[in-house]
């Protein structure tokens, strides 16, 4: 889970959640990659309501297949889409 939660001096602060430990990281791109990382090291399965989310991040973002997958049809696709686009940074 990542949560944002405000301050009291109106900055941002960002948490990654797990077994209800909050683990604060510095922006929500950090919160993401460490949520991403709990699932995949812990072997959890991705929250249904945001499965195709994790699942395409893991594909697309991390390079990262196993024998164990069942990627939908629209996060193949999209991952395909998002492997041969240029790179915006070149």
């Amino acid at each position: 889970m990542v949560t944002p939660l405000e301050s009291d001096s109106s900055d941002s602060q960002f948490y990654a959640v797990c077994d209800n430990l909050l683990y604060e990281v510095g922006n929500p791109l950090k919160a993401v990659d460490v949520t991403f990382k709990i699932f995949f090291a812990t072997q959890a399965k991705y929250p249904p309501e945001a499965k195709q989310i994790w699942d395409f991040l893991q594909v697309a973002v991390y390079g990262i297949r196993t024998k164990h997958d069942a990627f939908s049809s629209a996060v193949i696709s999209l991952s395909k889409e998002y492997e041969s686009s240029p790179d915006p940074a070149a």
